[in-house]
């Protein structure tokens, strides 16, 4: 199974239908042409027939891969960010909160984004890659892209850091980020309640 989200849209990818979806709460599609994916992302967007959260679509290995050609790759790396308090660091943006991240420039390593991102958004620059985590992937249009087809697929790789000494936090105000502030464990499902779906999985490591 492979996830990608999409708004506040779970869709997930199988590659058979042997998995039977006893969930109510959940759609399945099989897909048969690249047109058909593309006539469900359309369908989201207009607020039109899929009502349910979590998407199931059923298809061959080729057209998961003929999908994927129709979309231009931009991938991104970011940080979990934890201090010797074992608080998690959260940047609020446009109204959200969010895990700091950023788009992989030309030659970077996911490692290297992740670092320079979060020393960007937060303003810090004593932190550290202790281990990756899992990725996540989402969809959208870009704005930026002069051409009918603007779609685009992010995968975002993480990374868990430590923060190895106290500093100020200063929020990146040009990338409309309003706050950076610390959570402590106990007060993450405030954050979880103000945060995008893609990262709930992420945050549910934490809580734990």
């Amino acid at each position: 199974m492979y996830k990608v989200f999409f708004n506040e849209y779970c869709i997930s990818f199988l590659l058979n239908k042997e998995i039977s979806i006893n969930d109510n709460s959940a759609r399945d599609f099989g897909i048969n042409c690249v047109g058909d994916f593309f006539n469900i992302l359309e369908s989201i967007e207009k607020g039109n027939s899929v009502t349910e959260k979590d998407v199931f679509c059923f298809l061959s290995e080729v057209m998961f891969h003929k999908i994927f050609e129709n979309f231009t790759s931009l991938p991104a790396a970011g940080g979990v960010v934890k201090n010797k308090k074992d608080q998690l660091l959260f940047i609020k943006r446009l109204g959200c909160w969010d895990l700091p991240k950023g788009k992989m420039e030309k030659g970077e390593t996911p490692e290297k984004t992740a670092l320079r991102e979060v020393a960007e958004e937060c303003g810090i620059c004593h932190h550290e890659i202790v281990k990756k985590l899992h990725s996540t992937v989402h969809l959208y249009r870009s704005p930026y892209i002069k051409a009918c087809n603007n779609w685009v697929v992010k995968k975002t790789f993480w990374f868990e850091m430590t923060l190895k000494e106290d500093e100020c936090l200063t929020p990146q105000t040009e990338e409309d980020i309003s706050m950076v502030r610390w959570f402590s464990r106990d007060q993450l499902t405030m954050v979880r309640n103000s945060t995008y779906r893609s990262l709930k999985g992420l945050l549910d490591i934490y809580m734990k």
